[in-house]
């Protein structure tokens, strides 16, 4: 679960829905980085009938797994009515499998040299991508080395304030209703200032080894959500001012997650309980041990296997809101199956100022169903008591629209 709130005395956009134009586009300077070929040459096909756009799913083999070693379910479960295939263009191929009338979903093959694979796309729920030159073994491996050691801090250290930003949740320790869960955070990972300001604090003899390796994979990882979340605009055909207008008001947080294994006495295995998570989307990296289940359309549980070079990027609520209910939340838990000590991070996205439904995305077919909403007062409201009472989703019940 993402735990973040918009800086107050940062300047936010009074609206995502009509940039200025003074900010204009700044579309050659955002493909300077090395995950938009990918994904630019996805959105091109996407952009071609946007009117008929309502989701789709990339894979790169007829095998729909969210395990390359094939042990997995379908993703087809998780997607909603097709569309017409798509067809060749230029260098790089996309046709329908033949289980993609059989699941009723918007399922593709993508085959190119592109340095990042799409294994799973899917505007409905998950995105499965392996990456493999910018995200190296090495990489993986110290950077959960690193919040293996943060983690492993002692729990007065952990909970030492490390930020400035009125109630920020850092430190998350055990808790009666989630005892094998801990978690903290760091704001603006990307920035080597915030880095090692944060590392400091854990370390005030300094840690370069830490900030280093958490810097490095975090401004990754932060190029590779802007690219995911230009994939959302133009498969949608929305307006890219809007898109550019959205990055420059883009919050990062990143959250480093630990699992303790069970005590003798202890009967339960919930890691953590169901939930969506409140951000506009999320990123999550797993270690080597199993635990993240997601939940499919028809209400079954399905394993997520970990992989070094595979990375989880699920729609939160504001991206459900945002896109007028055609995306979908992934609701997700986590089951500790194994007897081992479980590692995983995430990045979430939190957009600063008033997000809108884009008006590309509201129709005969598609009424407007959300109100502009503050993404951080909905963060406020979603870790309410108030929240936890509530019986229909958390943000339509902050924003939502009776139709």
């Amino acid at each position: 679960m993402p735990f973040s709130q918009a800086d107050q005395r940062e300047r936010e956009p009074s609206s995502l829905a009509e940039p200025t134009s003074a900010r204009g586009p700044t579309t050659q300077r955002r493909n300077s980085h090395p995950f938009l070929p990918a994904i630019s040459h996805l959105a091109r096909h996407q952009h071609a009938a946007p009117h008929r756009v309502r989701s789709f799913h990339a894979a790169i083999s007829a095998r729909p797994s969210f395990n390359p070693r094939g042990s997995c379910t379908t993703v087809a479960d998780l997607l909603p009515s097709p569309r017409a295939p798509l067809v060749q263009r230029g260098s790089s191929t996309l046709t329908a499998p033949a289980y993609a009338n059989q699941s009723a979903c918007d399922t593709w093959h993508v085959s190119s040299s592109l340095p990042i694979t799409l294994r799973h796309v899917s505007h409905l729920a998950l995105i499965t991508v392996s990456v493999y030159e910018n995200f190296p073994l090495e990489l993986h491996d110290s950077f959960f080395g690193a919040a293996k050691d943060l983690l492993d801090l002692p729990d007065e250290t952990k909970m030492r304030k490390t930020g400035d930003r009125p109630a920020s949740i850092g430190y998350v320790p055990q808790r009666p209703t989630a005892p094998l869960y801990e978690s903290i955070g760091i704001d603006s990972p990307h920035t080597i200032e915030q880095v090692e300001r944060f590392t400091n604090v854990m370390w005030p003899q300094g840690n370069d080894t830490f900030s280093d390796a958490v810097h490095s994979f975090s401004k990754r990882l932060v190029e590779f959500a802007e690219m995911v979340t230009r994939m959302v605009f133009e498969s949608y055909g929305v307006n890219m001012r809007l898109f550019n207008t959205v990055m420059e008001s883009t919050f990062y947080m990143l959250r480093m997650f630990k699992y303790r294994t069970r005590l003798a006495n202890e009967m339960s295995n919930l890691g953590l309980g169901s939930h969506t998570d409140c951000s506009f989307i999320t990123i999550l990296h797993q270690h080597h041990v199993d635990g993240l289940q997601i939940k499919t359309k028809d209400h079954r549980w399905i394993d997520v296997k970990p992989e070094p070079s595979s990375f989880i990027v699920f729609a939160g609520d504001a991206l459900a809101a945002w896109s007028n209910d055609r995306v979908r939340a992934c609701e997700h838990h986590v089951i500790m199956k194994e007897n081992k000590v479980r590692h995983s991070t995430g990045l979430f996205t939190f957009i600063k100022g008033l997000v809108h439904v884009p008006k590309e995305l509201v129709d005969d077919d598609h009424p407007l169903r959300y109100k502009p909403f503050d993404h951080f007062g909905y963060f406020r409201f979603f870790i309410s008591e108030e929240a936890k009472k509530c019986t229909a989703p958390r943000i339509k019940a902050y924003c939502g629209i009776d139709n």
